[in-house]
């Protein structure tokens, strides 16, 4: 029992050695983590993620939250970017690699925010644009690395993998979401 499983690590361990393992997390970004950690990688990931660019790309004006301070931490063209990738992401909710995607966005989100860093909460001038998403959203805004974020690897083999439970707080989802992973 992991009862602050975070990112998951403490699961992924026990998933290697093929042991049952249960992660609890009240952090639904920490639950999502965890979920695609200790996950096999989707089969057509990385085209699931081109797919998903390409449709976001082809959005012409996606619907901005009404988020207060949006304006505050983000362009507007930042804004349209992500909310496009948001959009083609949303409706590749039946896919199996829709949780992957939405972890390879969230990922990106200070990076291409005004916010001075992971650490750090205060509002910088960055030289960020609605591309830099795109393009950060492929490789982590690391420099000169052609990996896809989305491309995960197989932490174990899927016979091995054991139930994992996830607190969520998701308003399409329940509270308490279990994995029965065979």
């Amino acid at each position: 029992l992991d009862p602050f499983c975070g990112s998951g690590t403490t699961l992924l361990a026990a998933q290697r050695r093929g042991l049952p393992s249960v992660g609890v997390d009240i952090n639904p970004v920490a639950c999502l983590i965890s979920r695609v950690k200790t996950s096999t990688a989707p089969e057509r990931l990385a085209e699931a993620d081109a797919a998903a660019a390409e449709d976001a790309r082809a959005e012409p004006s996606p619907p901005i939250p009404g988020i207060p301070n949006l304006d505050h931490w983000f362009k507007t063209d930042v804004q349209k970017a992500i909310a496009a990738l948001v959009a083609a992401i949303g409706r590749r909710a039946a896919s199996a690699a829709f949780d992957a995607l939405r972890l390879a966005l969230s990922s990106i989100i200070v990076r291409v925010s005004n916010q001075e860093s992971d650490t750090r909460y205060a509002a910088v001038a960055k030289e960020v644009s609605g591309e830099d998403v795109f393009r950060h959203r492929g490789n982590r805004g690391r420099r000169h690395s052609s990996k896809p974020l989305a491309v995960a690897r197989d932490p174990v083999a899927p016979s091995r993998t054991p139930e994992a439970i996830h607190v969520l707080r998701h308003p399409r989802r329940p509270l308490v979401e279990i994995h029965a992973k065979r």
